[in-house]
C-alpha cells in the first residue's frame, strides 16, 4: 500500500498513508482525523481537505486497538478509504467494505518482483536469487508477497536467511 500511495501521489491524487502499526493505545480516544494527522507517513498539506483525499490505512490488524469504529464513523469524510488487514483479523469494517485478497506469487512473478526491487543493485539481487535457488524453504516462502518483501529488504543489507524462521529472526535483528 505504500507503493500504491506513492503511485497515487505521482499521478496527482491527494493520498495520505498511515501505517497502523505506529498508532498507539493512547490514541484510542482521538478521532480519526487526529490519528491521521499524528501518524501519517510523509507530510500533510494544510490545503488538502479530507473529502479530496484518499486515506490509506496499512495493516489494520497491526494497530494497538481496533480502529473499525473510527473508520466507519469517518469513512464519508474522505474521497476513498483503503485499508489492508490479514484475513484472520476480525473487524467490523470488513462487513461494510469491498474486499480484495492477494494471491501468492507464482515463481515468475516472484522473480520479477526481486528483479524490479533490485534494479539498481545487482549484488543484492544475486544474493536473493542464490538464496531462492539454493534453499527450498526460501523458494517456497518468498512466494508470499510479505515474505518476499522482507527477504528483499534483508538482501539489501547483506543478510542471507536460509529458512522462514531466519527471515523473521534477521528482520528483528535488522530492526
Amino acid at each position: 500500500l505504500r507503493v500504491l500511495t506513492i503511485k497515487l501521489l505521482e499521478s496527482g491524487a491527494k493520498a495520505i498513508f498511515v501505517p497502523c502499526s505506529t498508532i498507539t493505545q493512547e490514541s484510542r480516544s482521538k478521532n480519526l482525523s487526529e490519528i491521521v494527522a499524528e501518524f501519517t507517513t510523509g507530510k500533510l498539506t494544510n490545503s488538502w481537505e479530507p473529502k479530496d483525499c484518499i486515506l490509506v490505512l496499512d495493516g489494520l490488524d497491526e494497530a494497538s486497538f481496533d480502529l473499525s469504529d473510527h473508520i466507519l464513523a469517518n469513512v464519508n469524510k474522505y474521497s476513498k478509504v483503503i485499508v489492508s488487514t490479514r484475513l484472520a483479523h476480525d473487524t467490523k469494517a470488513k462487513n461494510d467494505a469491498f474486499t480484495v485478497s492477494l494471491s501468492p506469487f507464482n515463481e515468475e512473478e516472484r522473480d520479477l518482483f526481486f528483479k524490479n526491487w533490485f534494479s539498481e543493485n545487482d549484488e543484492a539481487y544475486s544474493i536473493v536469487s542464490d538464496l531462492v535457488k539454493s534453499h527450498k524453504d526460501i523458494d517456497l516462502h518468498t512466494r508470499l508477497p510479505l515474505l518476499a518483501t522482507v527477504t528483499a529488504s534483508l538482501g539489501q543489507y547483506g543478510y542471507k536467511p536460509t529458512t522462514r524462521s531466519e527471515i523473521y529472526a534477521y528482520r528483528l535483528e535488522l530492526m
